[in-house]
């Protein structure tokens, strides 16, 4: 707040500078720059109030979702049923298609903007200053954390659950 004031302090003395306002007396510029506090104060304070909502609200709902699905067991599993019936129709090829794409979206090298962005929208919604730098590192970080677990899940654990999308991604692997 208080780099906000100096800002609208030096605002105020280029307008004069430049000609576009009157000059006013240490005591309007007083009262003028208490006015810009207050100003200030309320948005800061209806940020604080949108974070703590986005807090609550998001505890509710992850609450509320365990609730259900603890619940509603047998409509949870009829819900896996269904899942794992539709990828057991999906053809091996298909299967190395749909893994390519999703590690592609996620952890291919143009996938930087998208993490950034994800992360810039949740670090705003619980009210915190989005810092580059940490996000910078987070991106240097977890997207190939992520990836070398893929990778490894793809060539050791994979051929034991579907030999033939194993042997697609060897092929692969040699162009």
């Amino acid at each position: 707040m208080v780099k906000e004031l100096k800002m609208e302090k030096a605002r105020y003395r280029l307008e004069v500078e430049i000609g576009k306002s009157p000059s006013l007396s240490d005591e309007e510029v007083w009262w003028e720059l208490r006015h810009k506090a207050l100003e200030l104060r309320d948005e800061w304070r209806l940020e604080n109030r949108r974070a703590f909502a986005n807090i609550w609200s998001d505890m509710v709902f992850g609450i509320s979702l365990f609730i259900l699905l603890y619940f509603n067991q047998t409509k949870v599993a009829l819900l896996k049923f269904t899942g794992y019936k539709l990828l057991n129709n999906i053809s091996d090829t298909g299967k190395a298609l749909l893994i390519i794409l999703i590690t592609d979206i996620f952890l291919g090298y143009h996938s930087e903007s998208g993490w950034q962005t994800l992360i810039e929208i949740i670090v705003e919604h619980y009210g915190f200053q989005v810092d580059q730098s940490t996000i910078t590192i987070f991106i240097c970080l977890v997207p190939v954390i992520i990836d070398a677990c893929v990778k490894l899940w793809l060539f050791k654990f994979l051929p034991r659950l579907s030999p033939k999308v194993a042997n697609i991604f060897r092929e692969l692997k040699r162009h």
